[in-house]
């Protein structure tokens, strides 16, 4: 079982290569002519019926596990309970502490500190926010937190920012940046259950069944096809946005590392 890193191919390229044997030797001819977009490559690679190569990439996955990440601000006890007890599901009655201490060094905190429960609770129903109450998420790639959304490092969750901002708009979501240490921690999920949480409404065997690429096994091939022209492609280049969203505790023995950022 290997560790499979999207933003270093090297952790998986060969493998893969391996995996998907003559099913992805037969179409090299046709991959090496340019492709202007790595969306093109894959649709090269999933020409005439790629249905085994989505289904030996969906089995090869599954065996393995994939790297994932998450970014936020954690205080020194909330950095401990993610080592003792994992990345918790979302309950927003719990992120009033943090809103508190955050804003509170607002000047026009006290005219807005009675709304913050009725905002926390608002939110928790999904109101105004979109539902994110009992969900833990995980993306990719670590170049897409760091370099294209890096907000979650730099302010803490999407909650907390969205309660901010109605509460004293951007000065508010500012104070969240002062508040606690960012964070990048970095999780080894099993495949199989990293497939299932990129692939929330439709199962990736569904969608294997009808000929199109599930999540994670898109961007996987995406990349593997476009560096059979391009054999210096790095991922790092897309800025992959692949959310994993868990409806359970992200356990603590897949998390790998908690690094400050």
């Amino acid at each position: 079982m290997e560790l499979l890193v999207f933003d270093d191919p090297s952790t998986w390229v060969p493998s893969l290569t391996d995996a998907l044997g003559s099913d992805l030797s037969n179409r090299v001819s046709a991959l090496r002519k340019p492709h202007e977009y790595v969306e093109d490559s894959l649709d090269t690679l999933l020409k005439n019926d790629g249905k085994a190569i989505l289904r030996l990439t969906l089995g090869w996955i599954s065996r393995n596990r994939v790297a994932a990440y998450h970014g936020t601000r954690l205080s020194p006890n909330e950095l401990h309970s993610i080592r003792e007890r994992g990345l918790v599901i979302l309950a927003a009655a719990s992120r009033e502490v943090r809103l508190r201490r955050a804003l509170s060094a607002h000047p026009n905190w006290m005219s807005v500190a009675a709304r913050l429960e009725s905002a926390v609770d608002r939110g928790g129903a999904g109101v105004m926010i979109g539902n994110r109450s009992g969900q833990a998420h995980l993306t990719l790639s670590k170049v897409g937190l760091t370099k294209g959304f890096n907000h979650y490092l730099t302010h803490g969750s999407e909650f907390d920012q969205r309660i901010a901002h109605q509460l004293l708009g951007d000065e508010g979501v500012s104070l969240l940046a002062s508040d606690g240490v960012g964070y990048l921690l970095e999780f080894s999920v099993p495949g199989d259950e990293a497939i299932a949480a990129a692939n929330r409404y439709i199962s990736a065997e569904e969608m294997v069944e009808r000929g199109e690429a599930p999540n994670v096994v898109s961007d996987f091939l995406k990349v593997l096809s476009y560096r059979v022209y391009d054999s210096e492609f790095s991922p790092g280049n897309l800025r992959t946005d692949c959310g994993l969203v868990f409806y359970r505790d992200v356990p603590p023995d897949w998390l790998v590392s908690a690094l400050a950022w």
